[in-house]
C-alpha cells in the first residue's frame, strides 16, 4: 500500500511536470528583463550588548533596549524571468543592498565617565531564483514569487570613544555574514504595451546572520595600523570561549568576541520597469 501511494504521488507530480511542459510548447512563451528599486523596513530587530544605548546621571545609570535592523534601508534589482506558459514562469535575480545608519549612545563609569558613540549599517547582495505564478490580463497582470537564495554581507561600524579628555575615533568592518533564505513576493504588472510594464512588488524575507570576522580600518583617520597589536585590531567571532584570568592575553592574537547574531526579517516596497520579450 506504501509503495503504491508513493507510485500515485510521483504520477501526480510527472502530469503536473508533463503539462506545465506541454502546455509551454503550444502557448507563446515571455522572457522579461526587469530593473527596480526598493525601500526595505526591518520588521524585527536585536538588542545586543555591542550596540547598547545607556547613560549616566549623577550615580544612576540608565540603559534603555534600542534594537539593532541591518536591514532596514534600500536595494536595487536586475532580473530576468521566463514563463513556460501563461501562468507558470522560473527566473533569478541579483540584488545590491545599503542599509541605513543607525545611532546608539553608551556610557559606563571606570574612573571617569566613558562615552561612545557608535554607528552601524549593513551593506551586501544577494542572489536568488524566482519561481512566479501569474494572473494574466490585458492591463493589469497580478503575480506571486517564491524565492530561494543566498545573501552576503558585512557591517560598517563607526566607534568615537570619549575617555577624560582623551578622544578616539575607529572604523572597523565585520565581515562574513552569510546566510540562505527564503522570500515570497506579491506584486503585479501594468501593462503599458505588448513590450514595456511597469511593476510594483511587496516583499516579505526574514534570515539571520552573524559576522564572523572583525577589521580594523582605521583609527584617528589613519589606515597605519602597524604599530597596533593585533588583538585590538582584529576581532574573531566564535560559539563558545574561555579565558583564564592568571594567563596574560597574548597580543599577536586576534581578540574573541562571542557572535551577536542579527535578523534581517523586512517588509519591502518595490517599484520598476519590465521590458518583454515574446508576447503576452
Amino acid at each position: 500500500m506504501k509503495n503504491q501511494r508513493i507510485s500515485k504521488q510521483a504520477w501526480i507530480l510527472f502530469s503536473i511536470f508533463f503539462t506545465t511542459v506541454t502546455t509551454s510548447h503550444v502557448t507563446a512563451q515571455e522572457t522579461s528583463l526587469s530593473f527596480g528599486a526598493a525601500r526595505s523596513f526591518g520588521i524585527n530587530g536585536v538588542t545586543h550588548p555591542l550596540f547598547e544605548q545607556s547613560e549616566i546621571t549623577g550615580s544612576v545609570t540608565s540603559a534603555t533596549a534600542k534594537r539593532v535592523t541591518p536591514s532596514t534601508g534600500y536595494n536595487v534589482r536586475w532580473e530576468l524571468n521566463h514563463y513556460l506558459n501563461e501562468y507558470v514562469g522560473i527566473g533569478f535575480h541579483g540584488t545590491l543592498i545599503r542599509g541605513n545608519w543607525q545611532h546608539f549612545s553608551s556610557e559606563r563609569k571606570i574612573v571617569f565617565v566613558q562615552h561612545t558613540a557608535r554607528s552601524i549599517k549593513c551593506n551586501g547582495f544577494s542572489l536568488a531564483a524566482n519561481l512566479l505564478v501569474r494572473f494574466p490580463n490585458e492591463y493589469v497582470s497580478p503575480y506571486f514569487s517564491l524565492m530561494p537564495g543566498f545573501f552576503s554581507g558585512y557591517l560598517d561600524i563607526h566607534d568615537t570613544v570619549t575617555y577624560s579628555e582623551a578622544l578616539t575615533a575607529s572604523v572597523w568592518k565585520y565581515t562574513g555574514m552569510n546566510s540562505f533564505f527564503l522570500g515570497m513576493v506579491a506584486g503585479a504588472d501594468i501593462h503599458l504595451n505588448d513590450h514595456l510594464a511597469l511593476f510594483v512588488q511587496a516583499e516579505l524575507i526574514n534570515f539571520t546572520t552573524s559576522p564572523q570576522r572583525g577589521r580594523l580600518i582605521t583609527r584617528n583617520g589613519s589606515d597605519f595600523l602597524d604599530n597596533i597589536p593585533t588583538s585590538e585590531k582584529r576581532i574573531v567571532f566564535v560559539e563558545h570561549m574561555s579565558s583564564d584570568y592568571n594567563q596574560l592575553v597574548d597580543e599577536s592574537l586576534p581578540t574573541q568576541i562571542l557572535k551577536p547574531y542579527f535578523n534581517h526579517d523586512s517588509f519591502q516596497l518595490r517599484i520598476g520597469f519590465r521590458v518583454v520579450f515574446g508576447y503576452r
